[in-house]
């Protein structure tokens, strides 16, 4: 080998291991910058923020976030790209706070660096619905349809619907458009049924939802018995609220007759016997049976003659009420053979039947049996 190539290759050797001695003796470094960013309040789990500026002159980076004692866990930090995410959603609330603020550790072998970290929250106008419980007085059996008033709501953006919470046929409240609350079922507003009625209406816009009462107070109105018979009540509810009512309720009118008896016998508990009588009225035994089931009284139509057993039941209860009727027979609807049906008659102090010849004139008394609906 020349003189001339052993010295360029000693050279070039010298070369190599000086160059290989320095990186091996340089210490690691970190270079980073602290972290900003603004994002808008509200954002999702998991949302990325951004990404952490760092590099080293050797080695391997791995990231952490540093322990808070206000906000732990407020963002999370992908160890190894230092991509920064949403860790904890309520922390990023303008109305509680405008900014969150923590550290990153950045780490290379023993080297370790720490990077500030600054989200910025931008406010964000969000769905605000607001609704007050809505009481109100009014006299009881209102109409159909009658105003009640009008829940008071508001909302910051957008428009409210309203609605009833579970709301069906027999609710007693509707609600519209508007937040108008009107009565629904009349019968639902009955004093002596209930002193209050009450209904849970729901304000929405989009997903944004509350909820607030309804409470209608009723107060009590005089009524005769004939109302309260009409707004739905029975002859044994009137009775067992106030049994000095007893004596009223016979001999009023309701749906086209008169209270005949207070009976279960053959109905049930709250049915009674609504009776007609006719006092101008003679005819045989097959005028009067025409007569009845061609009776159209107060908008009823399913008028017939009595049995001779509901004439007995009704004769049990006839010693402790006024008497309904003048004595007078009058026809039932049983045969006693041939041409003989039942005759029946009342008085204050006895009541009675026999058997006669059906063309003999008696008196009319229709009965129709009244089912009182409780549900």
């Amino acid at each position: 080998m020349s003189p001339r190539k052993i010295y360029f290759f000693f050279t070039f050797a010298f070369l190599l291991s000086s160059i290989s001695c320095t990186k091996e003796e340089d210490p690691i470094s970190i270079n980073a910058t602290d972290f900003t960013v603004t994002i808008a309040e509200n954002p999702t789990l998991g949302q990325v923020l951004g990404t952490v500026a760092v590099t080293t002159n050797r080695g391997t980076l791995t990231y952490s976030v540093e322990p808070s004692e206000t906000l732990s866990g407020a963002f999370a930090i992908n160890a190894t790209t230092g991509q920064l995410t949403v860790g904890s959603v309520s922390f990023f609330d303008f109305e509680t706070r405008t900014s969150i603020t923590g550290k990153v550790k950045v780490t290379n072998g023993s080297v370790s660096k720490l990077i500030n970290v600054t989200i910025t929250l931008t406010d964000v106008l969000e769905v605000v619905v607001n609704i007050s419980d809505f009481n109100v007085t009014i006299a009881e059996n209102p109409t159909q349809g009658q105003v009640l008033g009008t829940v008071t709501a508001s909302i910051n953006v957008g428009s409210l619907t309203y609605a009833i919470e579970e709301e069906g046929p027999s609710s007693p409240i509707s609600v519209n458009s508007s937040g108008q609350l009107t009565v629904k079922t009349p019968s639902k507003f009955n004093y002596e049924l209930r002193t209050t009625v009450q209904a849970i209406v729901i304000a929405t816009s989009g997903s944004v939802s509350k909820t607030a009462t309804v409470t209608v107070t009723l107060t009590d109105v005089t009524e005769t018995v004939q109302k309260r018979l009409d707004d739905g009540e029975t002859p044994i509810q009137i009775y067992t609220k106030d049994n000095t009512l007893l004596n009223q309720i016979y001999g009023k009118t309701f749906a086209g007759g008169k209270i005949g008896s207070l009976t279960t016998t053959g109905t049930s508990m709250g049915n009674c016997l609504i009776l007609y009588f006719d006092q101008e009225y003679s005819g045989n035994q097959s005028a009067s049976n025409t007569a009845a089931n061609d009776l159209v009284s107060n908008g009823y139509s399913d008028w017939r003659l009595l049995t001779e057993s509901e004439a007995i039941t009704v004769c049990a209860t006839q010693g402790a009420v006024p008497n309904l009727f003048p004595f007078a027979y009058f026809w039932t609807s049983s045969s006693c053979g041939g041409i003989c049906y039942k005759a029946y008659y009342f008085s204050n102090s006895s009541c009675g039947s026999g058997g006669e010849p059906s063309s003999n004139n008696h008196q009319l008394v229709a009965v129709r049996v009244y089912v009182q609906d409780n549900t």
